[in-house]
């Protein structure tokens, strides 16, 4: 209910590093509502290995199979609701986002288009 008094502003903390944040008992949940762009902490997160409950829109952008990974607002509120229910489909959720990173992202797929990049500039 509305009272018509505003809250006091929340107490933020800083993270030093990103690992504060990316824990490995963290999940990152994040649905979008807004389209455009990359969002950088669904990347982080994927990065660090963590589990994401997203929506399509929150993975505009990064290129990935959104069918095999992007949830409905209705699937991530269950899986909120009931995480011991969905640990499996959130596991494999994490799977999918991790590999698809380690073969558009990785160390051997970096350097291979710095290489090229550099080829083209000699």
């Amino acid at each position: 209910t509305c009272t018509g008094r505003s809250r006091p502003p929340a107490r933020r903390r800083t993270a030093r590093d990103l690992a504060d944040v990316y824990r490995p008992d963290s999940i990152l949940v994040a649905p979008a509502f807004i389209e455009g762009g990359v969002k950088t902490k669904v990347l982080e997160a994927i990065g660090f290995g963590r589990p994401v409950l997203v929506n399509a829109i929150a993975l505009e952008g990064v290129g990935c199979d959104n069918g095999a990974v992007a949830l409905s607002l209705d699937e991530i509120r269950q899986i909120v609701r009931e995480p011991e229910a969905h640990i499996d489909r959130v596991d494999a959720i994490g799977r999918e986002l991790l590999q698809f990173l380690r073969e558009s992202c990785g160390d051997e797929v970096r350097a291979a288009r710095w290489s090229t990049v550099m080829r083209k500039q000699a």
